[in-house]
């Protein structure tokens, strides 16, 4: 969604007075109605996803702990299964949320400002952001997105609310489908999918492994590879295989 002309670049904030955690949504969630909070935070590394900055999606008022017991996780992840039983067991979600997502919710009193969407739209200018590096950017109404990518160089964005969500972030995410009928509903409805899939499942037709995963050889991050971006890449689907600390729970948990 980079158009077409350019502003000048404005540096990433890194003073002690503009804060690097910039929150640039507060208000009701759109599966809940719940309060809840994006926060861009500075530019991130790892093997898989090359340098991005990240977007994270929190409840206003109770800690990503707190909301993962009391259910209230709901309001950033909606019907997610990977959430697990909605009190914090048995979940598949590779987020470890007492890690990252606490982390950084008990530091927003200290590093947090509020800011314009259009204002941190202008920071990202030439910069890979994530959508949902922890919650589900259906939560955060669609406008919303649309700003913040303006002048971004990419993107990644899945979402497991493309059943009922605002239709139009097909444009820019891949539904999450954990079975093949699911995927096969979710394409009848004009979304590219991301399937997360046991060891022994193989990849359909209309799917190729996630250059950034293991089973991919990472032959590419996801700030190089930008497949992970809804319809604006005309593409095959991804799939990759279950990962992370809740792993294990991916067969037992998924109907």
């Amino acid at each position: 969604m980079k158009q077409g002309t350019h502003r000048e670049r404005v540096a990433w904030p890194s003073t002690r007075h503009f804060a690097s955690n910039l929150v640039f949504y507060r208000g009701a969630s759109e599966i809940t109605g719940e309060p809840i909070m994006g926060v861009a935070g500075r530019e991130t590394s790892n093997r898989k996803t090359g340098p991005v900055v990240q977007a994270w999606i929190l409840h206003q008022h109770q800690s990503p702990i707190a909301a993962v017991k009391s259910g209230a996780d709901q309001s950033i992840c909606g019907d997610c299964r990977h959430r697990g039983d909605g009190a914090g067991n048995k979940r598949s979600c590779y987020v470890e949320y007492f890690r990252a997502p606490f982390n950084l919710w008990t530091a927003l009193p200290r590093t947090g400002v509020d800011v314009r969407p259009e204002t941190v739209a202008a920071m990202l200018s030439g910069k890979h952001l994530r959508l949902g590096a922890y919650g589900d950017p259906a939560a955060i109404p669609f406008r919303v997105w649309r700003t913040l990518l303006s002048e971004v160089s990419g993107w990644t964005a899945y979402t497991h609310q493309w059943r009922r969500c605002d239709q139009a972030f097909r444009s820019i995410a891949m539904a999450s489908v954990d079975n093949e009928v699911d995927r096969q509903d979710a394409h009848r409805m004009g979304w590219r999918t991301f399937r997360v899939r046991s060891a022994h499942e193989a990849l359909m037709t209309s799917e190729i492994a996630c250059p950034a995963s293991d089973e991919g050889g990472h032959l590419a991050q996801c700030a190089s590879c930008g497949l992970c971006c809804g319809s604006q890449r005309q593409a095959r689907s991804i799939a990759i295989i279950a990962h992370g600390g809740g792993a294990v729970h991916f067969a037992t948990e998924r109907p």
